[in-house]
């Protein structure tokens, strides 16, 4: 399975609930079967920009060991707008493409950790959600 995280870090979350979020996506990784041949991991971080942290083409992060060790790293820096639609269009236009190591024929799916609030700006959810039932399907 390939697993894309997306991770808030706007200023609507307190630095508390940012590590409650990594914490949380630590005790999902500690769940998955992580290695070359199975599960890997993606990670969004996301603001009014999507950075991503990790792709599932990065081989140094088939192992638990080092996703705990990447989460651990994450900067607790926060910034605005709460960009949700740029984070889905992120995990679409990279995560699940061959470029961001996505694997055909393993089933795909995302996550995303938010305080629900996204910017007046986004894009709305039915223009995205198209795209990403495309790139989320079992093949």
């Amino acid at each position: 399975m390939d697993v894309a995280f997306l991770i808030d870090r706007t200023p609507s979350l307190s630095v508390g609930d940012l590590e409650l979020e990594k914490g949380f996506v630590a005790e999902l990784v500690g769940a998955l079967n992580v290695s070359p041949d199975a599960t890997h991991v993606g990670i969004i971080m996301f603001d009014k920009e999507g950075e991503v942290i990790a792709d599932f083409k990065d081989e140094s992060l088939y192992s638990k060991e080092a996703l705990y060790e990447l989460i651990e790293r994450i900067p607790n820096f926060r910034r605005k707008p709460t960009r949700t639609d740029i984070a889905l269009m992120t995990a679409n236009n990279w995560l699940f493409t061959p470029e961001g190591g996505d694997r055909p024929k393993f089933p795909n799916a995302l996550i995303i950790l938010t305080d629900g609030k996204t910017n007046p700006v986004s894009k709305p959810s039915f223009e995205i959600i198209p795209l990403l039932k495309v790139s989320l399907r079992n093949d």
